[in-house]
């Protein structure tokens, strides 16, 4: 079934774990989203996770539409159990249904168009304000198959990127350093990802301007033009999407919305930038740190979290720590839980 790719991949169980228990224990009868029978009570909604997230979240309601066309039944309501980026998904879902609100540049109030079609959105281990180890995977790459080249190209990555864009790098002291990273003229001058020359692409294929004046070069004959404008786009959509998920609507959400996750693994919060004559160094771990240095880098770059979310970022919270109005801790309101509701059906969705 479509779902089955998720079992497992090269050996390693993914969510095989999480679906064996909602077909074992819970009882659920997984079927076809593409093609739902009247006795299916669980889908598996699978998708590009290499794509932009509206898209995704997008698909995600045309999939319950779906679902509610084949089988008739328009009022038929869904849990939501997401993990990771997943939960990026639900929360657009929850907030504006099938509408793109990031692509015409304009700031867009919060319907909760999908709150109708929702019993509850369960969360687990999801990035709600983005995580570092996405920064990480895209400037070093992920296993010996996907290098910086390749990770370079998914714009879904970069709407993984921290939200406080001036709250995650420090010096070799620890002392916050003012760094956008939403800007990609930060990533040119800094070296990260395609523009540090050890994975720099050496030969791209490049487009001219036909229309150009003999002896006259197109900006696009610059490879690093190119890839800076592929860029400085990912960036700002990355941002738009950003800013879609922090706004909220008058009441909170009109659905019940649970997190699940971790605060007892050290997990990486915070880059460190050291200026060499070379250029500019950027760790992400103690690999290269001397023995007697390594638990006070480790505390400067860890924060309590699962590995890869932190607790903060799990939580929603925000970087300055409290809300300046209420002194209390700054959280999206996707997590106000005003009712209950009895769900019909429930989906999964995966990174």
């Amino acid at each position: 079934m479509a779902y089955d790719i998720y079992e497992s991949v090269a050996g390693v169980k993914f969510y095989g774990g999480l679906l064996d228990s909602l077909r074992d224990v819970g009882g659920y009868q997984f079927g076809d989203i593409n093609d739902p029978g009247p006795d299916d009570s669980a889908f598996v909604y699978y998708y590009d996770w290499r794509r932009c997230n509206v898209e995704a979240g997008i698909g995600l309601g045309r999939a319950i539409q779906r679902i509610q066309e084949k089988l008739r039944a328009p009022g038929l309501r869904f849990d939501i159990v997401a993990h990771s980026m997943g939960g990026l998904l639900a929360q657009y879902y929850l907030k504006y249904g099938t509408e793109d609100v990031v692509s015409d540049g304009r700031e867009h109030p919060v319907t909760y168009a999908g709150a109708p079609n929702l019993g509850q959105v369960i969360l687990l281990g999801v990035p709600s304000r983005g995580t570092m180890s996405a920064f990480r995977t895209l400037s070093t790459g992920f296993s010996r198959t996907m290098s910086p080249e390749v990770m370079f190209t998914m714009p879904s990555l970069y709407q993984l990127l921290p939200h406080d864009v001036r709250g995650h790098f420090v010096d070799p002291q620890g002392k916050p350093l003012d760094v956008d990273l939403f800007e990609a003229s930060i990533w040119i001058r800094n070296g990260w990802s395609v523009f540090n020359p050890n994975y720099r692409i050496r030969h791209p294929e490049t487009l001219r301007d036909n229309e150009a004046p003999a002896g006259r070069r197109s900006p696009w004959d610059d490879p690093n033009t190119r890839m800076r404008g592929f860029l400085q786009a990912a960036l700002d959509r990355a941002r738009a999407f950003h800013a879609a998920l922090e706004r909220e609507g008058p009441e909170g959400a009109p659905v019940p919305v649970h997190i699940f996750g971790s605060d007892c693994i050290p997990t990486l919060d915070h880059a460190i930038l050291e200026r060499t004559l070379q250029g500019t160094l950027t760790m992400f771990d103690v690999a290269a740190t001397p023995k007697r240095d390594i638990r006070r880098i480790e505390k400067i770059m860890m924060a309590p979290g699962d590995g890869t979310v932190t607790a903060d970022s799990l939580l929603a919270v925000h970087r300055a720590g409290t809300d300046a109005a209420e002194g209390q801790p700054a959280r999206s309101p996707v997590f106000t839980t005003p009712q209950q509701s009895e769900p019909l059906a429930r989906a999964s969705i995966g990174k």
